[in-house]
């Protein structure tokens, strides 16, 4: 696609890191063992930074570690403060949360420059606008067109990769779009980019009548009405 128009590509968390930043906070907030799933969270970033080994080289690899390693002192500074309060403020919740995205947005990010791609990693917090409150925002279109057009006007790279789930409230601060955001962060994002179309890449087949998982014989859907 990259070869013919330029791109955003919008990413989720990796799997299974969004629930251990939940447990995290959730366990410090407890007066837990936050240690525990904190390091859960290390081991799982260093298997996926490791994996790209044989990709990216030795300066790209130390760059992609250093990323990884702040991202999860700032989560332990975090859970620190909150283990010592017993609470944990929805604005600092929001910031925990959406680490598994930004994570995600540095190793795609270095991955596709490694194959010598024109690539660029935005700050979703600068361009996807909300209003609500720090962990159920909904978007705000009108100032979301408006971001992207002053993007627009400074040059976007061939392809951009942006962390979904993450949005800024009027007051700047971090806010997420609700659990399994970066499907509806994909869709602000191409309504705001003006984007010609806009495409979700899932692990599943497409809508099911229940959760498989939970309902035996759920069926997969063949078609849905905008209002369902």
């Amino acid at each position: 696609y990259a070869q013919s128009t330029p791109i955003i590509l919008v990413l989720s968390a990796p799997q299974g890191v969004t629930n251990a930043l939940v447990d995290l906070v959730s366990a410090a907030q407890k007066g837990g063992d936050w240690q525990k799933s904190l390091e859960q969270l290390k081991n799982h970033f260093g298997q996926l930074v490791e994996k790209t080994m044989p990709i990216l080289s030795e300066a790209d690899q130390k760059r992609l570690q250093t990323d990884s390693q702040q991202q999860l002192q700032a989560l332990a500074d975090y859970a620190k403060g909150i283990a010592l309060l017993q609470h944990c403020p929805d604005s600092v919740q929001a910031k925990m949360r959406g680490a598994g995205e930004q994570f995600s947005v540095a190793l795609m990010t270095a991955l596709l420059k490694a194959k010598g791609l024109d690539v660029d990693a935005l700050d979703a917090t600068r361009l996807v606008k909300s209003q609500g409150d720090y962990l159920n925002a909904t978007a705000d279109i009108p100032a979301t067109v408006s971001a992207f057009k002053a993007l627009k006007a400074q040059g976007l790279p061939r392809i951009a990769v942006m962390a979904g789930f993450i949005s800024s409230l009027p007051n700047g601060e971090t806010a997420l779009l609700g659990r399994n955001g970066s499907d509806y962060s994909a869709a602000i994002i191409a309504v705001g980019s003006a984007a010609e179309v806009c495409e979700i890449w899932t692990d599943v087949d497409g809508v099911y009548s229940a959760d498989p998982r939970q309902v035996k014989g759920a069926k997969l859907v063949d078609a849905l009405s905008y209002a369902e």
